[in-house]
Parts: structure tokens; sequence; C-alpha cells
């Protein structure tokens, strides 16, 4: 992948997040993707789309808003 597909494939991440479309920030994700948090031990993985979502949600979504 080039540096320009990596860019805009980061910056639509990252945008999707802000915007909070779940839907969209799953498909960034493949059944063997992984993601932990920094705070959480390193065995507890979340891995696919389907447990990532979970995750991100849990720590994001009760937010109001982002200054």
């Amino acid at each position: 992948m080039s540096a320009e597909a990596n860019r805009k494939l980061v910056t639509d991440f990252w945008s999707a997040l802000y915007r909070r479309d779940w839907d969209r920030i799953g498909g960034f994700f493949t059944a063997d993707s992984q993601y932990t948090d920094m705070p959480t031990p390193s065995d507890e993985v979340a891995t696919g789309p389907e447990q990532i979502l979970a995750r991100l949600q849990l720590g994001l979504e009760r937010i109001s808003d982002y200054q």
C-alpha cells in the first residue's frame, strides 16, 4: 500500500471515529484484527470487528464531544 493510500485509510478511520459512525468503523477491521487499550492487561485483546467496536464504544460512546 502506498504512503498516500495509508494516509487516506488513517484519515478515513479517524473521521469515522469522530463521527461515531460505528457501521463504517467496523469495516476497517477483519476477523483477525486485534485491539487492546493501553490501561488493560495485554492478554485482554479484542479480536474482530464486533469485539473491537464493543471496546471502542465502551470508551467513547458516552463522550459528548471532542475539543
